[in-house]
């Protein structure tokens, strides 16, 4: 009597024909924390904006230039320079480690940019409501970016389904988990939904950052340069 062969009736597919494979959920994360590393370029700017805290900013504090438009100009720079360093990033993982992010090259490259963004407006913002010395500013970011990339899954890859089961209003202000749901969204799913939530959240927290950084700039003065 011929023995039946084991059938395995268990296939793992996505909905929107991508890659659940948790290696590349790891490089999502990955990615996001590069993303907010644009925080050290906007503690940057906002150094080179405060005159007690840099010759430059004393120059920049006396020039007839809008603090407003000082703050904007720094902020699309700083943006720009971090958005490259992203796509050399993604062009090494891509064409070099042959990671496979899927199809929607574009959707990707976006959500890379806004990634960006809220990490630039996330180190402008701390640097000018904050009064800490540069030094203690910068280790403030280095910590808050791992901590969130951690939040996020980097160091164990389960961590945000914990905290999605645990805290789950954790997942939906983290901009590192945002940015690494925004990613996994794109690979799995073919409805925009969740994606658009997670992206729409981003650009909220860096309007809010960057009225913050423009408000505390207007109003900043000195007594004597």
């Amino acid at each position: 009597m011929a023995t039946a062969e084991k059938l395995d009736l268990n296939h793992e597919i996505s909905f929107g024909g991508g890659t659940t494979n948790w290696i590349v959920q790891y490089f999502y994360v990955l990615i996001a924390m590069a993303c907010l590393f644009g925080c050290f370029l906007g503690l940057e700017n906002a150094t080179s904006l405060q005159a007690n805290l840099s010759a430059l900013g004393i120059r920049r504090s006396v020039s007839p230039t809008r603090k407003s438009k000082m703050v904007v100009s720094d902020f699309l720079a700083a943006v720009t320079l971090q958005y490259i360093n992203i796509l050399i990033l993604l062009a090494y993982l891509v064409f070099v480690l042959k990671i496979d992010f899927g199809t929607k090259a574009a959707m990707i490259l976006f959500t890379a940019l806004i990634g960006v963004i809220t990490g630039v407006a996330l180190g402008t913002v701390i640097g000018v409501i904050n009064r800490a010395s540069s030094r203690m500013k910068d280790a403030l970011l280095s910590l808050g970016t791992l901590f969130l990339s951690f939040l996020g899954g980097l160091m164990y890859g389960d961590m945000q389904d914990i905290i999605e089961h645990h805290v789950p209003i954790i997942n939906r202000i983290n901009p590192a988990a945002l940015i690494k749901d925004a990613f996994y969204c794109l690979s799995v799913y073919d409805d925009y939904g969740r994606y658009t939530r997670n992206i729409v959240t981003l650009l909220g927290f860096s309007v809010l950052l960057c009225s913050i950084t423009i408000l505390v700039m207007r109003r900043e003065k000195y007594a004597s340069i």
